[in-house]
């Protein structure tokens, strides 16, 4: 992921998640397990990139409706949550009507990690 340009390269060493959408006023954090280097581009509805950015936990002000995709060293499990503090590790579920349902996938992935989008719980977005 170039975090300034919001384009994404070719890189082994790196995963990069798919873009979740997001509203204009979200306060975000991205935490990760191996405490790596994570970057991260903000785009708007059209896919424009807006601005992107580096760090561990942080928190990220949302400006725009849009979509934010992030990067991450390969093997981390990264957690995208509201808010502006980082929680502990928590593997990605959805809660449907007051049911967690565990391992949704949403037919998405990269490099054979299977990606899911969120309905309703801390972590935004995680893979299985």
């Amino acid at each position: 992921m170039n975090n300034v340009s919001g384009g994404l390269a070719t890189n082994t060493s790196y995963e990069a998640s798919v873009k979740i959408p997001v509203e204009a006023g979200d306060k975000l954090t991205i935490s990760n397990t191996l405490l790596t280097v994570v970057r991260y581009a903000l785009y708007d509805l059209n896919d424009k990139f807006l601005k992107g950015d580096i760090g561990g936990t942080m928190p990220i002000s949302v400006s725009d409706d849009g979509y934010i995709q992030f990067s991450y060293t390969s093997g981390d499990k990264p957690m995208l949550e509201k808010g502006i503090v980082a929680t502990a590790y928590e593997p990605y579920k959805e809660i449907l009507n007051g049911v967690t349902v565990e391992g949704i996938d949403t037919g998405s992935s990269n490099n054979d990690f299977k990606v899911n989008f969120y309905f309703a719980t801390k972590n935004l977005w995680g893979f299985r």
